[in-house]
Order: C-alpha cells, then structure tokens, then sequence
C-alpha cells in the first residue's frame, strides 16, 4: 500500500528483508510474538518508509529533493498511513487483552485486498504478455489464481461462523432471567468476571465484577469467596463487595474497605490482612477487632460501613464450566498475600531483619520466620519466585465427593479443597 506502482529491486529487497525478520521474531525468538515489544517491532516498516513520504531540507547550496525519486507515488497515501497507524494501536491493545484482536479485522481486511489486487495487477499483466491476442483470458486466469488464494480462507470463516454457538446457554439465560423476575431492581449477582456482562444484559442487575474490574483487587476477592474454606468467610467477602467492594487502584476504590484502611495509615499489606480477618467476623467481632487496633469509633465504623453493611439481596451463580478454568481463578482466590510479601520484600533483606519483619508484621515465633525465610531465600529461578504465592496444583480435588441430604429437599455437598501453608 505505501510503495509505487512499479516496484524496483529495493522494494522487493525491502519487502524480503522485513519478511526475515518477521519469521526470525515470531519463531525463533522466545515469546517473541507474545513479548510487549512486538508492536514496536512492527512500527519497523513506518521508519523505513518515512523517507519515501517526506520532504527533508537539503543540506546549504543543494536544491530540494525527495529521497525516494520513484515518479510513480502509491495512490492513498492518506488511507494507508490510517491503516498503518491503526493496525499498530490495535497491536497494542491486543497485548492488553487477547479479545482486541478483533480491532485487527478492518485493517488487515483492507491491506489483505490491497495485496490481493496488487497481485492481480502482476499477474495480468504477465498474462497479457504471455497471451498478447487474448487479453480477457488473460484476466479471467489472474482472477482464478487469485481466488484459489482468497477462497480457503473464506471458506473457513464462513464453516467457523456456520459452526458457532454462543457461550450462554439456556441454563444461564432461564438462571439470569429468573433473577430478573423475583428479585429486588437493587440485586447485586456475584459470579466470575467473564459472565459479569451476562448478567447486566439477561438479569438487568448490578454485578459485583465484569471485564471492566480486571485490573482492580475484585476479580481476587470473587475468586478468594470461592475457594474459602468456610462458609462465614465465602458469605463475608460477598457482603464486604456488595457493600463496598475494592476497586484499588482505580479511584473510587478508596470508597472500600481496603482504601479506607490505607487510608488510615495502614500499608498496603497491613491493609489486605485486616480486610482478609473482618471479612471472617461478624460486625460485633469486627469492632472487637478494629478496636483492638486502636480505631476510633468514627473510623470504625466508616471501614465497617463497607465490611459489614445492610447489603441488598445478593445472588452467587456458578457454573460447571468453572471447573475446566481452575487454572485462571484458583490461583487468584488461593494466592497467599504472605508469601507474595516475602518474595517481594523479606528474601532481599538481611535475614536477622527479615526474621524481625516477619515476627512483628505476622505474628510467626522466631523459629517458623526463620523456616520461612531459609525457604524463600533458596528459590532461584523465576518461575520458582512466581509460584511460591499459588496453591499446589491439586488444590481441587477431581475424584467424585458425596452429598447428604439436609432434610426435605435440600442436600449439603461439602467441597472438601486442600489447603496450602
């Protein structure tokens, strides 16, 4: 799209050498087509072609030139610099999250037809001069090349859509739907992030995280009222978001109980573990708790008016299909705040402070801050420093538990997960 009409070598040397060193990013560089970088690696093309665009001042006594004196310009000059500059932004985005790839489809549609014809005008004109007498047949066989090029692909994208169903199913639509039928208009549903747009479409209620909240402290929280051990502690954390939730770092996370208690001078780990032990109290015990601490009334009850607030009705809607996605929301809910803080903090100090550390901010005897840190100072690698903090891979068990029945209809089905240090 930015070169002229009639190529010279150096575009052809151009487009070669670029094409090299795409294939030796994206396959022999490791993580090469996942790594940050790639969008600058693709802006490579935009340096190359600035000459071929622009006017520079001459040096003194030298009339003015273009670097490139190709007469024949490409046409659309305006449109392809639009698509370039929008091909790259969607790179970016698309390191953000993998669903931004669909920002890709207009512009690469359009460079892919703009290649297609470019490679129809070749073709054509090396059919006429093979069949000089007979210049429809030459470009009825450039158009059947180009075709056989074009309809696979299209062939596919019209099975892929042909083949598609959506993700919500009848179950989650009758689910939301009688939610939206029998509950208040001020209902908070709670479930996985990935359904959150579910509910606001099908329930027409608010829901406590969606794709919106990812980059905010609830998607752990969601994830921790799962896996709790305890039902106070599951039901606790779906108040504390009902009420207040935790938006940090987002602005209106100060309006939680995690931004209030940094708020009040507490630091970030300090804040999490209290927020961790109200969640697991009632509100008599939390203003035992948040006294003992030294809180003042006002202030006590400012956090507990996020903690341990009237909530509106509450749902929690969980599907099977969470089963087959442990491996993205068990690692959230189980991650262990104490772990993470001695891999970020007590393994690069020296160990008779990180002993005192971990004895006055967690309450460990000299013995076990000892162990912990002889643990953490022997991980190397950093694979091994980003596990430390996860639960162990069996965290869930798979073999089949049974259910007891609680009396009339009701059955109690205990879940039984495995614990971590």
């Amino acid at each position: 799209m930015f070169f002229p009409d009639r190529w010279r070598p150096r575009h052809f040397i151009l487009v070669l050498g670029l094409s090299a060193l795409f294939a030796y990013f994206y396959v022999l560089v490791p993580d090469g087509p996942w790594s940050p970088a790639a969008p600058l690696f693709l802006a490579l093309p935009i340096l190359l072609a600035l000459p071929h665009f622009f006017t520079l001042p001459p040096p003194a006594g030298l009339p003015a030139r273009r670097f490139d004196k190709t007469p024949e310009r490409g046409r659309g000059e305006g449109l392809s610099w639009v698509l370039l500059v929008w091909f790259l932004a969607a790179a970016v985005e698309f390191y953000q999250a993998h669903r931004f790839v669909i920002f890709f489809v207009v512009p690469f549609g359009l460079a892919l037809a703009a290649g297609a014809a470019r490679a129809h005008d070749w073709l054509a004109v090396g059919a006429r001069a093979l069949l000089p007498r007979r210049p429809r047949t030459a470009a009825v066989l450039a158009s059947l090349v180009i075709a056989l090029l074009i309809v696979p692909p299209v062939w596919r994208g019209y099975a892929a859509a042909r083949g598609y169903y959506p993700s919500i199913n009848r179950a989650w639509w009758d689910t939301l739907g009688k939610i939206r039928s029998e509950s208040h208009p001020d209902a908070i549903v709670t479930t996985w992030w990935d359904y959150g747009y579910w509910v606001k479409y099908a329930a027409e209620r608010r829901t406590s995280t969606d794709g919106a909240s990812l980059l905010t402290h609830v998607p752990h929280w969601v994830a921790k009222a799962l896996v709790a051990p305890s039902e106070a502690e599951s039901a606790g954390i779906l108040r504390m978001l009902a009420c207040g939730s935790d938006a940090t770092p987002l602005p209106e996370g100060a309006r939680g109980a995690f931004g209030k208690l940094a708020g009040l001078g507490l630091d970030d780990i300090a804040a999490y573990s209290a927020l961790a032990d109200l969640v697991k109290l009632d509100r008599a015990g939390a203003e035992r708790y948040l006294a003992g601490r030294g809180f003042s009334a006002a202030g006590q009850e400012d956090i507990l008016s996020s903690t341990h607030c009237r909530p509106p009705e509450v749902f929690l809607v969980v599907s099977s299909e969470l089963f087959y996605k442990t491996g993205a929301w068990v690692p959230h809910g189980a991650w262990d705040m104490k772990k993470s803080y001695m891999v970020r903090r007590s393994r690069l100090l020296p160990e008779d402070q990180a002993v005192a550390d971990l004895v006055g901010r967690f309450g460990y005897s000299l013995k076990e801050a000892g162990e912990w840190y002889a643990r953490v100072r022997a991980l190397k690698s950093r694979a091994e420093l980003e596990s430390f903090p996860e639960p162990p891979p069996s965290f869930i068990p798979t073999e089949w538990i049974p259910c007891r029945s609680a009396g009339g209809s009701e059955m109690v089905c205990r879940m039984s997960m495995a614990g971590s240090d």
